[in-house]
């Protein structure tokens, strides 16, 4: 759209989403399959992609190298409406430091469930699991406060995707979005109490 490739994959529970590359020619919506889409998060170069003229293929080369691969028919998700939530609370926190929060408070957390509810208050991230805090860090509060659910796999999962010391996580309706204003933007839906 508008010469960007807009990359966004989904497991049901997480949608990542990517502005970063360029590109060249008309408008157009496919979907590739995840083992490709594998394939090619590997290549250090630089390549290009074909559409086959009824669209079912692509074919991704480079200067020594090539992939074809058959494109999966069905309608490709509109995943712009999981970002027009209002959002509660946004805060910015040390990713390697959350990560190791949810490492920590994982095995206080019962096997039927497996969430940790992130509680915003003012500079602090609360941990929470079944009415007990589990765990706390320091957060830069820019705005309001929220508390959702969240299964801490995904969590790690996320903020794994990214190099960086800070990050921003956006608390929306149901779902927290990482890293809002960058080029990569992660989204977990939040979890039902």
């Amino acid at each position: 759209v508008n010469n960007s490739v807009e990359i966004a994959g989904s497991d049901g529970h997480q949608l990542t989403f990517n502005t970063s590359l360029k590109q060249l020619g008309d408008d157009y919506s496919i979907i590739i399959s995840r083992d490709a889409f594998t394939l090619l998060t590997k290549v250090k170069e630089s390549f290009s992609m074909t559409l086959s003229d009824d669209k079912l293929n692509a074919k991704f080369q480079g200067d020594n190298w090539t992939i074809e691969t058959k494109l999966i028919d069905s309608k490709y998700p509109d995943f712009s409406k999981v970002f027009g939530q209002g959002v509660l609370a946004t805060i910015e926190v040390n990713r390697k430091d959350m990560i190791q929060t949810l490492k920590d408070v994982k095995p206080f957390l019962s096997p039927k469930f497996q969430g940790v509810i992130l509680n915003v208050a003012t500079g602090n991230l609360h941990f929470e699991h079944e009415g007990t805090q589990i765990g706390t860090m320091r957060a830069s509060a820019t705005n309001g406060g929220a508390s959702l659910a969240f299964r801490a796999d995904y969590l790690i999962a996320a903020l794994e995707c990214y190099t960086l010391e800070k990050i921003e996580l956006t608390f929306m309706d149901t779902a927290i979005q990482l890293n809002k204003t960058g080029p990569q933007t992660n989204i977990i839906m939040s979890m039902r109490l």
